[in-house]
């Protein structure tokens, strides 16, 4: 999903009152990143996946501060941070995000959104029925994506 240039600035913004919330440094690279983020339209991304995507724009910048950026970001709430059964975390950008769910092929470790209200409804309806605290929830459903089953099929 590609962010407007509106939605981006919101974004910014978001990120520099986060920033002034922690006292913290406005540091050019910190926004620099976020926007390659969000401008990009690769939905779902590792850490370093985003590193090798910023170094293919020619975006001088060190896996440390790819990595402390990923991190200030997700505190700052402008990324979602998804932990599947293996590998390593994934990252989506959460600005303006209705809460959704995925699909991960097996296969090829493909990403796919699934927006579904039922299963939203039917988690707050089992918190109600079991006066359950509830922090957070996700669905994952874990197969094989078409591309994969047609590769598999042959």
């Amino acid at each position: 999903m590609k962010y407007s240039p509106e939605d981006i600035e919101n974004a910014r913004k978001a990120l520099t009152t986060y920033l002034e919330s922690k006292q913290q440094r406005m540091v050019p690279k910190r926004f620099a990143i976020l926007e390659q983020i969000y401008q990009s339209e690769k939905g779902h991304f590792t850490a370093d996946e985003l590193y090798d995507y910023l170094l293919e724009q020619n975006f001088s910048v060190s896996r440390a501060t790819v990595y402390n950026t990923i991190n200030l970001l997700f505190e700052a709430e402008l990324l979602a941070k998804l932990k599947f059964l293996e590998g390593a975390s994934v990252y989506e950008k959460a600005l303006n995000v209705k809460r959704h769910h995925h699909y991960i092929c097996t296969e090829c470790g493909r990403i796919q959104d699934l927006r579904d209200d039922g299963v939203i409804k039917t988690a707050v309806m089992t918190r109600r029925i079991t006066k359950f605290k509830q922090k957070d929830f996700s669905l994952c459903i874990y197969g094989i994506c078409a591309a994969c089953k047609k590769i598999e099929v042959q």
